[in-house]
């Protein structure tokens, strides 16, 4: 059963209501009335309970991060190519550079690499706008994915 909790102590942030229905034993309360109850604490409640951070080690997530990091490797050298070669906005090579920015701005932001999925969407952005400065867009997002690996 949810804790049960008066007004005065629902979420502060107001993200839901106070007074939820009490369905869990309906039938023993002869009222039928919604009082207030907790089933979790909001993410924005200071009195939620600290979030229990394990080793790397230890994390089921931890060997989908290797996976991206590994598959990021290989999207540096692509991405290091494409600079060589100048990849212009447009072309083929451009449409190339958009799709593999747009692949590591998901998958970076999914699996905890903020800066690299930042980069790349800044990335993605500029060359589908065909900007004069995506080349440093792109040196930019090669530094960060160079930073991570490290």
């Amino acid at each position: 059963m949810a804790a049960r909790l008066s007004p005065a102590q629902a979420c502060q942030c107001r993200c839901r209501p106070a007074l939820v229905p009490f369905s869990s034993d309906r039938g023993a309360c002869s009222t039928k009335q919604s009082i207030p109850t907790r089933a979790a604490f909001c993410l924005n409640d200071p009195r939620r309970p600290a979030t229990e951070h394990r080793p790397i080690s230890n994390d089921p997530f931890a060997s989908l991060q290797q996976r991206f990091l590994a598959r990021c490797a290989d999207r540096l050298v692509e991405l290091k190519a494409a600079r060589e070669r100048r990849a212009v906005p447009g072309s083929s090579s451009g449409d190339t550079l958009i799709g593999i920015a747009h692949s590591l701005a998901g998958g970076a932001g999914t699996f905890g690499f903020p800066d690299i999925s930042v980069r790349a969407s800044e990335l993605e952005t500029l060359l589908i706008e065909r900007s004069d400065v995506a080349h440093t867009a792109l040196d930019a997002l090669i530094a960060e994915i160079e930073r991570t690996l490290k």
